[in-house]
């Protein structure tokens, strides 16, 4: 089960969302040659948490590790969103930033993949809506699934070459 951590520092990370975006970048990777990939977090602490799981896929992907005030500006074909927050009292901090949510979400030339704990987010009227449209569109891969044939046997309808 995902869970987000702190730090001493007070910086957050999920240790588990992080394999989870190693494990569907691993599953695209063949697909993925050619694409430039991003992915972005809202902590600090979870893209340095996100660097070392990503490390040894740097040199197979032209791929971009940032947070969203980073990313503010720039573009990808591909992107993978970490956002992080997962506990029991719905709290997503400022991922509740319209600003932010705004910046994250428009990062994508052709596609983005949301990986977050859908519990966490639905108590935001924003996110409701966001996750409502997914959903009717048969976009949420639930964590049950065998995530490595899903992305393989989907990637390219989603990017839609």
């Amino acid at each position: 089960r995902s869970k987000e951590e702190g730090k001493s520092t007070g910086g957050l990370h999920n240790p588990s969302e992080a394999q989870f975006v190693r494990l569907v970048l691993e599953s695209m990777e063949s697909q993925l040659q050619g694409f430039s990939v991003g992915v972005i977090t809202p902590y600090q602490c979870q893209k340095q948490h996100l660097e070392g799981k990503l490390a040894s896929l740097t040199g197979k992907i032209k791929l971009d590790i940032n947070t969203i005030d980073a990313f503010q500006g720039q573009e990808r074909d591909v992107i993978i969103l970490s956002f992080v927050r997962a506990n029991n009292t719905c709290s997503i901090g400022f991922l509740s930033q319209r600003q932010r949510l705004n910046v994250a979400l428009t990062r994508a030339r052709r596609c983005c993949y949301i990986i977050a704990n859908l519990s966490s987010l639905k108590g935001n009227k924003d996110w409701q809506s966001l996750i409502s449209d997914a959903k009717q569109r048969g976009r949420i891969i639930p964590l049950d699934k065998n995530v490595p044939e899903y992305c393989t046997n989907n990637i390219q309808s989603m990017i839609q070459i």
